[in-house]
Protein backbone atom coordinates (compact mmCIF):
# COMPACT_ATOMS: atom_id res chain seq x y z
CA UNK A 1 0.00 0.00 0.00
CA UNK A 2 1.17 3.61 -0.51
CA UNK A 3 0.24 6.77 1.48
CA UNK A 4 0.29 9.90 0.36
CA UNK A 5 1.57 13.12 2.04
CA UNK A 6 -0.36 16.27 3.41
CA UNK A 7 -0.18 19.23 0.65
CA UNK A 8 -0.46 22.65 0.74
CA UNK A 9 -1.81 24.09 -2.36
CA UNK A 10 -2.50 27.59 -3.58
CA UNK A 11 -5.46 29.22 -2.66
CA UNK A 12 -6.05 29.52 -6.46
CA UNK A 13 -6.69 25.88 -6.57
CA UNK A 14 -9.66 26.20 -3.43
CA UNK A 15 -10.94 29.40 -5.05
CA UNK A 16 -15.02 28.80 -6.18
CA UNK A 17 -14.45 30.35 -8.95
CA UNK A 18 -11.88 27.21 -10.07
CA UNK A 19 -14.10 24.50 -8.73
CA UNK A 20 -17.01 25.76 -11.03
CA UNK A 21 -15.04 26.19 -14.35
CA UNK A 22 -16.48 24.07 -16.99
CA UNK A 23 -19.60 23.24 -15.26
CA UNK A 24 -22.06 21.67 -18.05
CA UNK A 25 -25.62 22.98 -18.83
CA UNK A 26 -27.48 20.80 -15.64
CA UNK A 27 -31.44 20.90 -16.90
CA UNK A 28 -30.78 18.30 -19.19
CA UNK A 29 -32.80 14.89 -18.36
CA UNK A 30 -31.16 11.77 -18.01
CA UNK A 31 -31.77 10.37 -22.21
CA UNK A 32 -29.60 13.60 -23.16
CA UNK A 33 -27.37 14.26 -20.60
CA UNK A 34 -23.39 14.43 -21.67
CA UNK A 35 -21.41 11.42 -20.17
CA UNK A 36 -17.81 11.58 -18.56
CA UNK A 37 -16.64 8.08 -18.70
CA UNK A 38 -13.38 7.03 -17.38
CA UNK A 39 -10.71 4.38 -18.19
CA UNK A 40 -11.40 0.68 -17.17
CA UNK A 41 -9.51 -0.82 -14.03
CA UNK A 42 -6.94 -3.18 -15.36
CA UNK A 43 -4.15 -4.94 -13.11
CA UNK A 44 -1.48 -3.33 -11.70
CA UNK A 45 -3.69 0.10 -11.62
CA UNK A 46 -3.63 2.30 -8.67
CA UNK A 47 -6.61 2.61 -6.62
CA UNK A 48 -7.26 5.92 -4.14
CA UNK A 49 -8.51 4.98 -0.89
CA UNK A 50 -10.78 7.87 0.71
CA UNK A 51 -13.02 8.51 3.38
CA UNK A 52 -15.49 11.34 2.40
CA UNK A 53 -18.37 10.68 5.09
CA UNK A 54 -17.89 8.51 8.00
CA UNK A 55 -14.82 7.13 9.79
CA UNK A 56 -13.73 3.75 10.28
CA UNK A 57 -13.75 2.65 14.46
CA UNK A 58 -11.70 -0.60 13.56
CA UNK A 59 -8.22 -0.38 11.39
CA UNK A 60 -8.54 -4.00 10.75
CA UNK A 61 -11.45 -3.22 8.62
CA UNK A 62 -9.11 -1.09 6.48
CA UNK A 63 -5.99 -3.42 5.92
CA UNK A 64 -8.83 -6.30 5.53
CA UNK A 65 -9.88 -4.20 2.24
CA UNK A 66 -6.50 -2.82 0.96
CA UNK A 67 -5.25 -7.01 1.13
CA UNK A 68 -8.18 -7.78 -1.17
CA UNK A 69 -7.56 -5.39 -3.39
CA UNK A 70 -3.40 -6.23 -3.37
CA UNK A 71 -4.71 -9.81 -3.49
CA UNK A 72 -6.65 -9.11 -7.24
CA UNK A 73 -3.57 -7.30 -8.41
CA UNK A 74 -4.05 -3.39 -7.75
CA UNK A 75 -2.19 -1.37 -5.76
CA UNK A 76 -3.90 0.86 -2.70
CA UNK A 77 -3.31 4.47 -2.30
CA UNK A 78 -4.19 5.61 0.91
CA UNK A 79 -5.70 9.52 1.70
CA UNK A 80 -4.80 11.44 4.82
CA UNK A 81 -8.53 11.06 6.64
CA UNK A 82 -8.63 6.97 7.20
CA UNK A 83 -7.78 6.77 10.32
CA UNK A 84 -10.02 5.93 13.20
CA UNK A 85 -11.72 8.91 14.49
CA UNK A 86 -14.42 9.62 17.06
CA UNK A 87 -18.03 11.39 15.80
CA UNK A 88 -19.52 11.23 13.03
CA UNK A 89 -17.22 12.48 10.29
CA UNK A 90 -13.70 11.35 9.20
CA UNK A 91 -12.30 14.91 9.49
CA UNK A 92 -13.34 18.37 8.70
CA UNK A 93 -15.41 19.11 5.38
CA UNK A 94 -11.81 20.49 4.18
CA UNK A 95 -9.90 17.52 5.18
CA UNK A 96 -12.22 15.37 3.64
CA UNK A 97 -12.40 17.13 0.38
CA UNK A 98 -8.96 18.09 0.62
CA UNK A 99 -8.29 13.71 0.51
CA UNK A 100 -10.99 13.41 -2.55
CA UNK A 101 -9.32 16.08 -5.41
CA UNK A 102 -5.45 15.27 -4.02
CA UNK A 103 -5.97 11.32 -5.22
CA UNK A 104 -8.14 12.77 -8.23
CA UNK A 105 -5.26 15.02 -8.90
CA UNK A 106 -2.73 12.50 -8.93
CA UNK A 107 -2.37 11.26 -12.24
CA UNK A 108 -0.86 7.87 -11.38
CA UNK A 109 -3.95 6.99 -9.24
CA UNK A 110 -6.70 5.47 -11.83
CA UNK A 111 -9.60 4.95 -9.30
CA UNK A 112 -11.19 6.47 -6.09
CA UNK A 113 -12.43 4.06 -3.77
CA UNK A 114 -14.64 5.13 -1.20
CA UNK A 115 -13.82 3.47 2.50
CA UNK A 116 -17.28 3.41 4.03
CA UNK A 117 -20.88 5.46 4.31
CA UNK A 118 -22.29 6.82 7.21
CA UNK A 119 -22.87 10.04 6.87
CA UNK A 120 -21.69 13.84 5.82
CA UNK A 121 -20.36 13.10 1.34
CA UNK A 122 -22.64 15.89 0.97
CA UNK A 123 -21.10 18.47 2.83
CA UNK A 124 -18.00 17.96 0.20
CA UNK A 125 -20.23 18.47 -3.07
CA UNK A 126 -20.26 22.56 -2.76
CA UNK A 127 -16.74 23.44 -3.03
CA UNK A 128 -15.20 20.18 -5.18
CA UNK A 129 -13.35 20.98 -7.76
CA UNK A 130 -15.32 20.49 -11.02
CA UNK A 131 -13.05 21.39 -13.08
CA UNK A 132 -10.60 18.62 -12.09
CA UNK A 133 -13.18 15.76 -12.07
CA UNK A 134 -14.18 17.17 -15.59
CA UNK A 135 -10.45 16.92 -16.90
CA UNK A 136 -9.41 14.05 -15.44
CA UNK A 137 -12.64 11.34 -15.39
CA UNK A 138 -11.88 8.37 -12.91
CA UNK A 139 -13.82 5.47 -11.67
CA UNK A 140 -15.65 6.22 -8.18
CA UNK A 141 -17.16 3.48 -6.10
CA UNK A 142 -19.18 3.48 -2.96
CA UNK A 143 -22.99 3.43 -1.67
CA UNK A 144 -25.24 4.06 1.00
CA UNK A 145 -23.84 7.91 2.05
CA UNK A 146 -21.61 8.09 -0.98
CA UNK A 147 -24.41 8.23 -3.15
CA UNK A 148 -25.26 12.13 -2.40
CA UNK A 149 -21.39 12.47 -3.98
CA UNK A 150 -22.63 10.74 -7.35
CA UNK A 151 -25.55 11.99 -8.22
CA UNK A 152 -24.02 15.45 -7.25
CA UNK A 153 -21.54 14.48 -10.04
CA UNK A 154 -23.36 13.41 -12.40
CA UNK A 155 -25.93 16.25 -12.40
CA UNK A 156 -23.03 18.67 -12.69
CA UNK A 157 -20.23 16.74 -14.35
CA UNK A 158 -22.09 13.61 -16.49
CA UNK A 159 -19.65 11.57 -14.12
CA UNK A 160 -20.02 7.95 -14.39
CA UNK A 161 -19.66 6.90 -11.65
CA UNK A 162 -20.58 3.45 -9.66
CA UNK A 163 -22.53 2.53 -7.14
CA UNK A 164 -20.82 -0.51 -5.42
CA UNK A 165 -19.61 -1.95 -2.15
CA UNK A 166 -17.29 0.57 0.06
CA UNK A 167 -14.21 -1.24 1.05
CA UNK A 168 -15.54 -2.30 4.14
CA UNK A 169 -18.29 -4.26 2.87
CA UNK A 170 -16.64 -6.23 0.10
CA UNK A 171 -17.67 -9.31 2.09
CA UNK A 172 -18.30 -12.30 -0.19
CA UNK A 173 -16.88 -13.62 -3.50
CA UNK A 174 -19.98 -12.47 -5.33
CA UNK A 175 -20.01 -8.98 -3.94
CA UNK A 176 -16.03 -8.97 -4.83
CA UNK A 177 -16.30 -10.72 -8.43
CA UNK A 178 -18.76 -8.64 -9.54
CA UNK A 179 -17.15 -5.25 -8.78
CA UNK A 180 -14.07 -6.37 -10.47
CA UNK A 181 -16.10 -7.66 -13.68
CA UNK A 182 -17.99 -3.98 -13.79
CA UNK A 183 -14.78 -2.39 -13.47
CA UNK A 184 -12.70 -4.11 -15.99
CA UNK A 185 -15.43 -3.78 -18.54
CA UNK A 186 -16.59 -7.00 -18.59
CA UNK A 187 -20.27 -6.95 -17.48
CA UNK A 188 -21.93 -5.54 -20.81
CA UNK A 189 -24.33 -6.89 -22.89
CA UNK A 190 -25.22 -9.60 -20.96
CA UNK A 191 -27.47 -9.93 -17.66
CA UNK A 192 -25.90 -9.53 -14.41
CA UNK A 193 -25.65 -12.06 -12.44
CA UNK A 194 -27.51 -13.02 -8.88
CA UNK A 195 -26.24 -14.22 -6.31
CA UNK A 196 -29.11 -17.38 -6.31
CA UNK A 197 -30.57 -19.36 -9.36
CA UNK A 198 -34.29 -18.77 -7.55
CA UNK A 199 -33.96 -15.15 -7.06
CA UNK A 200 -35.07 -15.02 -4.20
CA UNK A 201 -36.90 -12.58 -2.35
CA UNK A 202 -37.80 -10.71 -5.70
CA UNK A 203 -41.58 -9.77 -5.74
CA UNK A 204 -42.78 -8.27 -9.05
CA UNK A 205 -45.11 -5.08 -8.43
CA UNK A 206 -45.37 -4.29 -12.52
CA UNK A 207 -44.59 -6.23 -15.09
CA UNK A 208 -42.64 -4.23 -18.22
CA UNK A 209 -39.10 -4.40 -20.13
CA UNK A 210 -37.96 -0.71 -20.14
CA UNK A 211 -34.72 1.09 -21.46
CA UNK A 212 -32.88 4.33 -20.14
CA UNK A 213 -30.20 5.27 -18.46
CA UNK A 214 -29.58 3.48 -14.70
CA UNK A 215 -29.63 6.44 -11.66
CA UNK A 216 -29.91 5.80 -8.35
CA UNK A 217 -28.97 4.74 -4.78
CA UNK A 218 -29.54 5.00 -1.18
CA UNK A 219 -33.32 5.94 -0.63
CA UNK A 220 -32.36 8.58 2.44
CA UNK A 221 -30.00 10.34 0.21
CA UNK A 222 -31.44 10.74 -2.77
CA UNK A 223 -34.43 12.48 -0.64
CA UNK A 224 -31.82 14.65 0.81
CA UNK A 225 -30.71 16.29 -2.28
CA UNK A 226 -34.41 17.30 -3.17
CA UNK A 227 -34.71 21.10 -3.30
CA UNK A 228 -30.76 21.44 -4.53
CA UNK A 229 -28.87 21.61 -7.14
CA UNK A 230 -27.39 18.45 -6.67
CA UNK A 231 -30.60 16.21 -7.43
CA UNK A 232 -30.51 14.56 -10.77
CA UNK A 233 -32.99 15.01 -13.64
CA UNK A 234 -35.01 11.49 -13.63
CA UNK A 235 -36.71 11.66 -17.17
CA UNK A 236 -36.62 8.79 -18.59
CA UNK A 237 -34.31 7.06 -16.24
CA UNK A 238 -34.58 3.48 -14.75
CA UNK A 239 -34.66 5.00 -11.16
CA UNK A 240 -32.94 2.15 -8.21
CA UNK A 241 -33.11 2.46 -4.43
CA UNK A 242 -32.20 0.21 -1.76
CA UNK A 243 -32.30 1.30 2.23
CA UNK A 244 -31.89 -0.34 5.36
CA UNK A 245 -33.49 -0.55 8.63
CA UNK A 246 -35.80 2.04 7.99
CA UNK A 247 -39.40 1.79 9.62
CA UNK A 248 -41.81 1.13 7.14
CA UNK A 249 -43.16 4.86 7.96
CA UNK A 250 -40.22 6.14 6.88
CA UNK A 251 -39.86 4.64 3.90
CA UNK A 252 -43.25 5.61 3.16
CA UNK A 253 -42.29 9.31 4.45
CA UNK A 254 -39.72 9.51 1.68
CA UNK A 255 -41.34 8.12 -1.34
CA UNK A 256 -44.16 10.22 -0.75
CA UNK A 257 -41.95 13.16 -0.70
CA UNK A 258 -40.45 12.16 -3.84
CA UNK A 259 -44.25 11.64 -5.55
CA UNK A 260 -45.24 14.74 -3.88
CA UNK A 261 -42.36 16.80 -5.42
CA UNK A 262 -43.12 15.46 -9.13
CA UNK A 263 -39.36 14.04 -9.29
CA UNK A 264 -40.68 10.35 -10.46
CA UNK A 265 -43.56 11.14 -12.69
CA UNK A 266 -41.36 10.35 -15.65
CA UNK A 267 -39.47 7.72 -14.59
CA UNK A 268 -39.40 4.85 -16.93
CA UNK A 269 -38.89 1.88 -14.07
CA UNK A 270 -38.38 1.82 -10.57
CA UNK A 271 -36.11 -1.45 -9.63
CA UNK A 272 -35.70 -1.80 -5.76
CA UNK A 273 -32.97 -3.76 -3.48
CA UNK A 274 -33.21 -5.97 -0.94
CA UNK A 275 -34.30 -3.60 2.65
CA UNK A 276 -33.07 -4.84 5.88
CA UNK A 277 -35.76 -4.34 8.23
CA UNK A 278 -35.65 -2.75 11.67
CA UNK A 279 -34.68 -5.58 13.67
CA UNK A 280 -38.03 -7.23 15.37
CA UNK A 281 -39.86 -5.91 11.92
CA UNK A 282 -40.11 -8.11 8.88
CA UNK A 283 -39.10 -7.26 4.84
CA UNK A 284 -43.02 -7.99 4.21
CA UNK A 285 -44.22 -4.28 5.71
CA UNK A 286 -41.42 -2.78 3.99
CA UNK A 287 -42.00 -4.60 0.98
CA UNK A 288 -46.20 -3.63 0.85
CA UNK A 289 -44.96 0.22 1.35
CA UNK A 290 -42.97 -0.36 -1.68
CA UNK A 291 -45.96 -1.70 -3.79
CA UNK A 292 -48.29 0.68 -2.55
CA UNK A 293 -46.70 3.58 -2.97
CA UNK A 294 -44.82 3.38 -6.28
CA UNK A 295 -47.99 1.81 -7.88
CA UNK A 296 -49.41 5.21 -8.11
CA UNK A 297 -46.62 5.45 -11.03
CA UNK A 298 -47.84 2.96 -13.20
CA UNK A 299 -44.42 2.12 -14.40
CA UNK A 300 -42.32 -1.63 -14.40
CA UNK A 301 -41.54 -1.71 -10.68
CA UNK A 302 -39.69 -4.32 -8.69
CA UNK A 303 -38.56 -5.19 -5.39
CA UNK A 304 -35.54 -7.82 -4.32
CA UNK A 305 -32.80 -6.39 -6.62
CA UNK A 306 -29.20 -7.42 -5.05
CA UNK A 307 -28.17 -3.49 -4.21
CA UNK A 308 -27.82 -1.83 -1.33
CA UNK A 309 -27.14 -3.08 2.04
CA UNK A 310 -26.62 -6.64 1.94
CA UNK A 311 -24.36 -9.22 1.59
CA UNK A 312 -24.27 -10.29 -2.48
CA UNK A 313 -24.67 -6.78 -3.98
CA UNK A 314 -23.74 -5.59 -7.12
CA UNK A 315 -22.15 -2.75 -8.83
CA UNK A 316 -23.88 -0.31 -10.94
CA UNK A 317 -22.94 2.67 -13.10
CA UNK A 318 -24.65 5.86 -12.68
CA UNK A 319 -26.14 7.23 -15.86
CA UNK A 320 -25.27 4.26 -18.26
CA UNK A 321 -28.18 3.06 -20.87
CA UNK A 322 -29.88 -0.31 -19.51
CA UNK A 323 -32.59 -2.60 -20.49
CA UNK A 324 -34.66 -3.72 -17.83
CA UNK A 325 -37.07 -6.80 -18.35
CA UNK A 326 -38.80 -6.73 -14.84
CA UNK A 327 -40.64 -9.66 -15.39
CA UNK A 328 -37.31 -11.79 -15.65
CA UNK A 329 -35.67 -9.67 -13.31
CA UNK A 330 -32.79 -8.84 -15.61
CA UNK A 331 -30.58 -5.74 -15.88
CA UNK A 332 -28.78 -5.38 -19.24
CA UNK A 333 -25.71 -2.99 -19.85
CA UNK A 334 -26.78 -1.89 -23.42
CA UNK A 335 -23.97 0.70 -22.62
CA UNK A 336 -20.20 0.29 -21.46
CA UNK A 337 -19.64 2.77 -18.81
CA UNK A 338 -16.27 3.12 -19.98
CA UNK A 339 -14.27 5.24 -22.71
CA UNK A 340 -13.90 3.31 -26.37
Amino acid sequence: MIFTRPRVFVAEYFAAEARRDGVMETERGALDMKKLKSKTLRRGSKIGIVAPASPIKDPAALETGVEILEEHGYQAVLGESLRPAEGYLAGSDFERRGDLERLWRDESVDAIWCLRGGYGSVRVLPDLYLGLIEKRPKILVGFSDITGIELGLWRLTGLVSFHGPVLTTLESDFTISQAFRMLSGEAVGTALPWPGADKSGYVLFRDGVVTGPLLGGNLSLICSLLGTGYFPNLEGAILFVEETEEPAYRVDRMLTQLLLSGALEAVAGIIVGRCQPVPGKEEKEIIEVFAERLAKLRCPAAYGFPIGHIRDQWTLPQGITVEADLGKGELILAESPFQN
